[in-house]
């Protein structure tokens, strides 16, 4: 159903357009980092020394290998999916995905909650076909980690926590225009070119979902090289997610006690917390399309490349930090319940 992955570290928009294949990661690798990263700085030490257990127990490895062959040059490499630093277990997920491996490649539409963008959202079995979303399999990993006692599956589980948090918070991985498997895959469909002060990308295949996995992340006016651009947002985020943290776990408190006591059909679950955040992202979600140049009818699977400017960009600057500081205080909280 999807194909959106980044190949490596997003740092500059430049990158993403000479790295980027057919489709792209949530948030990109950068991303998904950084919530990690600032994660792990509000880990309880009983979680820390747990994961620190799983990490190093005996047959606990997750390295995933397989050949990869480049569309552009046609060259075979050997991909290899590993837990060696914060950047390689963050992303894992990602990277397993497109594994031949049935074991790993199965969870493909785990990354996504797609509700649509057009009308109001509709009963989650219609969007979460067999459970088959992030919301859900977040719960299956989270229970994973917490009872099971065989070590690659509990690692793999930590692995699969840290992404789908992360995942849950890109706005364009709660949204798609269209029915499931027969939509824009969350503004794939839509090609853009991108045109501001602080970055100028306009390649062939560039679309809406690669500007928000990437190319957003790295505007920030006043430091044109991409490491500085990289500090800064890590610091913002982090900085976010201490003066905020105590609000944001007030409201998913009592959000999903809202969410629980809405009625629903015998056919559909209750609600996890992954619903919460999935339907928060949403409307910024929504309001990505509803800001473009020229609104996508609905259930357009393509639409012609569209010129976004600097207005665009900065108008979802601060959503996009807050959603990946969100996803770091949510992620901590849910490691330290799991584990600590």
């Amino acid at each position: 159903m999807r194909g959106r992955r980044l190949k490596s570290l997003v740092m500059s928009v430049a990158a993403v357009g000479m790295m980027m294949p057919s489709g792209a990661r949530a948030w990109g690798p950068q991303g998904h980092t950084i919530i990690w990263k600032v994660a792990q700085t509000r880990l309880s030490p009983a979680a820390r020394a747990r994961l620190h257990a799983i990490e190093t127990a005996e047959g606990a490895s997750i390295t995933v290998t397989y050949p990869e062959t480049n569309a552009r040059t046609h060259r075979t490499t050997t991909r290899v999916c590993g837990s060696g630093n914060d950047q390689a277990l963050a992303n894992w997920a990602d990277c397993v995905r497109y594994s031949p491996d049935v074991a790993y490649n199965h969870t493909a539409d785990y990354h996504f909650d797609d509700m649509p963008w057009c009308g109001d959202i509709p009963p989650k079995p219609s969007y979460c076909i067999n459970g088959a979303c992030g919301s859900t399999q977040l719960e299956i990993y989270l229970d994973t980690l917490r009872n099971g006692h065989d070590p690659r599956p509990r690692f793999e589980a930590l692995a699969y926590v840290i992404h789908f948090v992360g995942d849950l918070h890109q706005p364009l991985h709660t949204i798609t225009n269209g029915l499931p498997h027969n939509s824009d895959n969350g503004g794939n469909g839509i090609l853009v070119s991108v045109d501001t002060h602080y970055i100028s990308h306009n390649p062939a295949g560039y679309n809406l979902h690669k500007l928000w996995d990437g190319g957003i992340l790295s505007v920030t006016p006043g430091l044109p090289d991409a490491q500085g651009r990289a500090q800064s947002l890590e610091q913002s985020v982090a900085q976010l997610a201490t003066q905020n943290a105590a609000t944001w776990e007030a409201h998913d408190r009592q959000a999903l006690a809202q969410l629980t006591a809405q009625p629903r059909s015998p056919s559909e679950p209750a609600p996890v917390r992954g619903d919460v955040w999935a339907r928060e992202a949403h409307p910024i979600g929504v309001e990505a399309y509803n800001r473009l140049p020229r609104r996508p009818q609905c259930g357009a699977r393509r639409l012609a490349v569209q010129p976004l400017d600097a207005d665009y960009v900065d108008h979802f600057t601060d959503a996009v930090r807050t959603q990946l500081a969100k996803a770091a205080v949510r992620l901590a909280d849910v490691l330290n319940e799991t584990l600590g």
